[in-house]
Formats: structure tokens, C-alpha cells, sequence
């Protein structure tokens, strides 16, 4: 699949997998992440990966919370 093959076709997702990335494919990710584009280049991103299930449940809640 390319990537405007995956852009058009991907779907919005309210569930995601539990499972766990390989090793290395985080860094990856944010690797890709931070070379797009942002308003005025400002490239003013920030970065969190949570692996602890219950910090991560805790967020959630509280994310949650501030949507209301």
C-alpha cells in the first residue's frame, strides 16, 4: 500500500490494539512525526509515550474529564 493509498482509505479509529510496537518502532514514529509540516515552522511539538497500562488509564480519564 502507498501512503495516499493509506491517507484515503484509512478510517477513523476509536479503538485501538493493546498490543505492543516492535522495538525501535517508536522512535520511528516520532522520528516521521516531527519532519511535517507546522504553522509557521515553528516545530513547537512535544512527545510522550506511556507505557504503563494503569498511567495510561489515568490520563485517559482524566483527558476524558477535560473534554466535558
Amino acid at each position: 500500500m502507498d501512503v495516499l493509498e493509506a491517507i484515503y482509505t484509512t478510517r477513523a479509529m476509536r479503538r485501538l490494539s493493546a498490543d505492543s510496537l516492535p522495538e525501535g518502532v517508536v522512535p520511528k514514529l516520532f522520528d516521521a512525526a516531527i519532519r511535517g509540516p507546522s504553522s509557521g515552522n515553528q516545530m513547537r511539538l512535544r512527545f510522550l509515550c506511556v507505557t504503563d497500562l494503569k498511567l495510561r488509564q489515568t490520563i485517559q480519564r482524566i483527558y476524558r474529564e477535560c473534554l466535558d
